[in-house]
């Protein structure tokens, strides 16, 4: 399942990165694949370091450097980390994925704008032909986002 949630969120960056090509005219696909990555790091020292806290709590000990005797308690805790709260955590992302504005319409709005962008690039980069096309949209208008949410 955590795979799965992995190759999602990147699957949506890169959607998110062809809508905010549109939104600001230029791409900025280097800054907003660092902050994911920044974001996703900072996600997996925090989740560690919660995790040992709870296990510590929990009565683990590995000061010895061997491996500790399971007990009642740990057992518990592992169970807890395992179970309950990746339940909670899967229950919590809910509401972003029911209420998250990439509709499969506004999606193939954006692929098809995108198209044109890199038709018009090459066409403009061709030192023969004239580039005459329509102009692009607006993202708040002609993309249906509404308040440049994305």
């Amino acid at each position: 399942m955590a795979q799965v949630a992995n190759l999602m969120s990147w699957v949506t960056l890169a959607d998110v990165i062809d809508a905010d090509e549109l939104m600001h005219g230029y791409c900025r696909e280097g800054l907003l694949s660092a902050f994911f990555v920044v974001i996703n790091k900072v996600a997996i020292g925090l989740s560690l370091a919660v995790s040992g806290y709870i296990l510590s709590v929990g009565g683990y000990d590995n000061s010895s450097g061997t491996k500790p005797e399971p007990t009642p308690e740990l057992d518990r805790t592992m169970r807890l980390l395992c179970g309950v709260m990746s339940a909670i955590f899967a229950i919590a992302v809910i509401p972003f994925i029911v209420f998250n504005p990439m509709t499969a319409s506004r999606q193939r709005d954006i692929n098809f704008w995108m198209q044109q962008l890199r038709r018009r690039e090459a066409t403009a980069a061709a030192p023969t032909s004239a580039a005459v096309s329509a102009p692009m949209p607006t993202l708040a208008t002609d993309l249906s986002f509404g308040k440049g949410i994305v």
